[in-house]
């Protein structure tokens, strides 16, 4: 099957997980700068190296930091799926999940310090917008009912995630959040009940409150941590063209005609196969819906291809793609094979490991 076919949005039945996915490609990398353009502004000039190093999360950073002036500093990481199976809808309007997800080192910051002023957020992305609809207020706000206390709170987002990639920024700041304001208010909430309000905000928020390497269920807020580390190399590529999650659901509503049993793809063993090998292994059920929403997709993965890529796979519900490696060497020559008018953002990456 050419990889063309699959960003064919026409109906799709999953009958044959085991041809479909293994023919489905996917690779991945490790954290340095190897990048083209903003994903925010495609016209805009490459991103510095010190801008580069800044997203990246630096070896012996702690994830929470207390500061002298008494605020705290969270990282916040970005995500990827490496195994995506998706079930139809449900009563309740959600589709259940079931994912193995690890964190990798692309990261958010977020600094909290107390104020008298209420609940106050700034953010270095000026398109993301800094009002009570942003999943960071949200949470401060639910930590602080919990608690009984005003939401008083100078915050600023470091913000470095591409924004409807797949990647989970806004889930990841949100988990990052609930910590920060745990840990500066001294609440001692420990990750069980931080995880009850972070299953209220969104289904993805749970996930950040764990370790490198998790299985996710339910809709997302059931998580379990794996008990092994699969450490990766992965290039991320994100198209200057965001995603909408609900919009990819919905093709995949149209599409999905079979559900595989969940066992039949998720089984699937991670831990017996190197990255470059994973491609036997790993899937993402939403990819031919999000091709559907955006057909251009179909041309941002040629380019991989073109460059040396052995496996392609969508992130989450899109729009970013990834590629595994075992190696930064393997990773860094896919990227340095990448068209220079290419106009995408990319990065390389690390993560499933402590």
């Amino acid at each position: 099957m050419p990889a063309s076919r699959l960003c064919n949005p026409t109906p799709i039945l999953y009958n044959n997980t085991q041809q479909l996915f293994t023919l489905i490609p996917v690779r991945i990398q490790t954290g340095i700068l190897l990048s083209k353009t903003s994903p925010s502004n495609a016209h805009q000039p490459l991103i510095q190296p010190g801008q580069v190093a800044a997203s990246q999360w630096l070896p012996g950073e702690p994830r929470l930091t207390r500061l002298p002036d008494g605020g705290v500093r969270v990282v916040a990481p970005a995500k990827i799926n490496l195994t995506l199976w998706v079930g139809p809808r449900r009563s309740d309007g959600f589709h259940p999940v079931e994912s193995i997800v690890a964190t990798v080192s692309l990261v958010d910051r977020l600094t909290i310090r107390p104020s008298s002023g209420g609940c106050e957020l700034t953010c270095t992305n000026a398109d993301l917008a800094c009002d009570e609809n942003n999943l960071v207020i949200r949470a401060a706000q639910a930590l602080a009912l919990l608690a009984k206390r005003k939401p008083d709170l100078w915050m600023h987002l470091e913000k470095n995630i591409p924004i409807g990639a797949g990647l989970g920024g806004g889930s990841s700041d949100a988990a990052a959040c609930l910590m920060a304001v745990n840990a500066l208010w001294r609440l001692g909430y420990d990750n069980t009940r931080l995880a009850g309000v972070a299953a209220q905000l969104g289904s993805d928020v749970p996930l950040f409150l764990a370790g490198p390497l998790s299985l996710v269920r339910g809709r997302g807020e059931a998580v379990e941590p794996l008990g092994f580390d699969w450490p990766f190399w992965a290039v991320l590529l994100c198209p200057p063209f965001p995603l909408a999650t609900e919009k990819v659901y919905r093709k995949f509503d149209e599409l999905l005609t079979k559900v595989p049993q969940v066992a039949t793809i998720t089984d699937c063993q991670l831990g017996l196969h190197r990255p470059e090998s994973a491609g036997v292994v790993i899937f993402n059920m939403l990819e031919p819906a999000a091709c559907g929403v955006l057909p251009q997709l179909a041309d941002w993965r040629k380019a991989m291809f073109a460059a040396g890529a052995a496996n392609v796979q969508l992130c989450g519900s899109g729009s970013a793609l990834v590629c595994l490696f075992g190696s930064l060497t393997r990773a860094r020559q896919l990227v340095c094979g990448l068209s220079p008018r290419l106009r995408a953002w990319v990065r390389v990456v690390h993560g499933g490991h402590h």
